[in-house]
């Protein structure tokens, strides 16, 4: 971090990566290398693959390839996708499984849903 003129600059490098791949210039495994070889912090985006993958496996997936210093960025609809974000990245961090309520799904009557 920098300090210039009453002004904090902090330098980062912003990145999409995400389980799928999806948008990334290259193949998952070249970009992780390219994440933890970054002298500055990484800040990754995408981490949900644009909602293709739910935020159990996107945030799961980020927070154990990432380095302590980088970042995770994503949107939320509602202050309950927040909270349920953060428990999920929480428990990706503690290696446990997330606390959470049942999932909104489309098949709601399946055997696996009890």
């Amino acid at each position: 971090m920098q300090y210039q003129k009453n002004v904090f600059i902090i330098e980062t490098y912003i990145q999409i990566f995400n389980c799928m791949g999806f948008l990334m210039q290259v193949e998952i495994e070249t970009v992780a290398s390219i994440i933890n070889n970054a002298k500055k912090p990484v800040m990754n985006i995408k981490s949900m693959a644009a909602g293709r993958v739910t935020p159990y496996v996107g945030l799961t997936f980020n927070w154990n390839v990432l380095r302590d210093c980088d970042m995770l960025t994503l949107g939320a609809f509602s202050p309950d996708e927040v909270h349920e974000d953060v428990e999920i990245s929480f428990a990706a961090l503690e290696h446990r499984f997330p606390n959470l309520e049942k999932r909104a799904s489309p098949v709601q009557n399946q055997a696996a849903f009890g």
